[in-house]
């Protein structure tokens, strides 16, 4: 999952949050408003989704803020319009931060020397400080930055970086005329500020695009094209709901079509169950999976019958990843999990009675132990042998 909502009962019964996977794979969000006052915590993101081993393929010349190396700014589309935020992606890697206060991060556009706009990008969203980050870990940060109050015009795009307690931390070429402040860096793409009308009409042009490829069965540039939409209208989405319907219906065929030629069933179910998510009313995709699902079911109640756990849990989930709605492979996935969790109800029974032996153990040595003290006080006493200067006779302490 990408963002599981494990805490309270849930967490204690099931005790997710104490495996090491768990740990290692997802990390806590801030909670959602419950109520006036109130915030619903337990919501996880998956690790992944942030941090990176391999850098995006646009990310190329870094530059150095002293223990920062920052990658881009990527900006996809240099001219917007101040109904649409302008959308840039950053790439950040540090070297060892873990006695740093942390990071800020300035972005700014500027004009004829003077700051227009300014915004707070946030490594790792806030989610996760940057003294957390791995060694061999990458952030890959995705804004939508609002110009609503800019005028039809072009700036220039800058960042200045900082320390959590204000101190500049100046970029290794820094411009020699700062705007916002000394160590800044600015960068030569200019961004252009137009007419709403034509941001739309180009966006339009780009859905017709990922449409005809994918009707071309060209899949993944299909995919592709359809991010460049998002990115071109990165906060309009009720237009976006209005024109996705028939893209997505295109690509869920196109994925499916392409499943059904490959030889492999691993193959066949990966590109299924992205099928599934862009549109799983598609008629190709339900023709496609269908025979699919019939064939892990019967593998799966045998696999769940012969008590093989790993492979049960393994072929029940691919089922759910096709189809959700499928309640018994869900059962089956769940009573899997249990079992190779060890939370069954004969493993939580017979580690409680792992855990009263265990106690039973230790109280009788402890028992062992306080006679075998209890005999050597009685037998110093009849040897007559004296106590150490300032002790005093303890009375043996009966069970």
């Amino acid at each position: 999952p990408e963002l599981p909502h494990v805490h309270g009962a849930w967490a204690k019964q099931t005790k997710i949050p104490q495996h090491s996977e768990w740990k290692q794979d997802f990390i806590e969000i801030p909670g959602f408003p419950a109520g006036p006052k109130a915030l619903h915590i337990g919501n996880h993101v998956r690790r992944d989704l942030l941090m990176v081993r391999d850098l995006p393929a646009w990310a190329e010349d870094p530059s150095t803020f002293g223990p920062v190396t920052l990658y881009g700014p990527y900006i996809p589309f240099t001219t917007t319009s101040p109904e649409n935020p302008l959308y840039v992606e950053l790439a950040i890697k540090t070297s060892d931060l873990r006695k740093s206060p942390g990071i800020m991060i300035v972005g700014f556009l500027a004009q004829d020397g003077q700051v227009k706009m300014t915004w707070d990008i946030a490594p790792g969203y806030d989610w996760l400080a940057p003294k957390q980050w791995k060694k061999d870990e990458f952030f890959v940060g995705k804004y939508a930055l609002p110009i609503a109050t800019l005028s039809v015009s072009e700036y220039e795009f800058g960042i200045a970086m900082f320390d959590r307690e204000g101190n500049i931390i100046s970029a290794d070429v820094p411009q020699t005329t700062p705007y916002y402040a000394s160590g800044e860096m600015r960068f030569n793409t200019p961004i252009s500020i137009t007419s709403g009308k034509a941001i739309k009409a180009q966006a339009n042009v780009l859905v017709n695009l990922s449409e005809d490829q994918a009707n071309a069965l060209n899949c993944d540039e299909a995919e592709s094209t359809w991010q460049l939409v998002r990115q071109r209208m990165p906060s309009d989405e009720g237009w976006q709901s209005t024109v996705r319907p028939r893209v997505a219906r295109a690509i869920s065929n196109c994925l499916s079509v392409e499943a059904h030629a490959q030889p492999e069933r691993q193959q066949k179910i990966t590109l299924l169950a992205r099928a599934k998510i862009w549109d799983h009313h598609a008629p190709i995709f339900l023709q496609t999976r269908t025979p699919l699902v019939s064939a892990l079911t019967k593998e799966a109640i045998s696999a769940t019958e012969n008590a093989d756990w790993e492979q049960a849990y393994r072929l029940n989930s691919e089922i759910l990843s096709l189809d959700p709605q499928q309640s018994f492979a869900r059962k089956r996935a769940e009573e899997a999990r249990d079992y190779r969790l060890e939370i069954d109800p004969a493993s939580v029974a017979r580690k409680q009675r792992e855990r009263e032996e265990r106690r039973a153990t230790a109280q009788e040595k402890q028992r062992e132990r306080n006679r075998k003290k209890r005999e050597e006080g009685l037998e110093r006493k009849k040897e007559g042998k004296a106590l150490p200067p300032g002790a005093t006779q303890k009375t043996p302490r009966t069970e």
